[in-house]
């Protein structure tokens, strides 16, 4: 059974959540939070495909990572680690997102 984070060779990327006993992976649409990394993704409610960037949902908008993590190598903790720490796709909350605008505890922009 196929289930958890999938990538198309387009580098699309998809969740497909475990459909009871019968061990086939369901394509997961609209909010998603993920219990391994606590943060929240939207995934198209037409698609399924992960969201980037800003989108607006619901009359708010809201900022998901566009940056793809990469494993490195650091001198100072001896150790490989992903960079930047923030998961690919991953909703931005109470932070300012890459080009400095303000969300709040929603996820959703400030004087929006």
């Amino acid at each position: 059974m196929q289930i958890g984070w999938i990538t198309h060779e387009s580098g699309i990327w998809y969740f497909l959540e475990a459909q009871d006993e019968k061990m086939l992976g369901s394509l997961k649409k609209g909010w998603y939070h993920d219990n391994n990394d606590k943060y929240w993704y939207y995934l198209s409610p037409q698609t399924g495909v992960m969201e980037k960037g800003w989108q607006m949902i619901n009359n708010k908008w809201y900022y998901f990572s566009e940056i793809q993590r990469n494993l490195k190598y650091n001198n100072e903790t001896g150790k490989n680690e992903y960079y930047p720490q923030r998961p690919y796709g991953s909703m931005y909350i109470n932070e300012k997102t890459p080009d400095n605008y303000n969300i709040g505890n929603d996820g959703s922009l400030i004087g929006n």
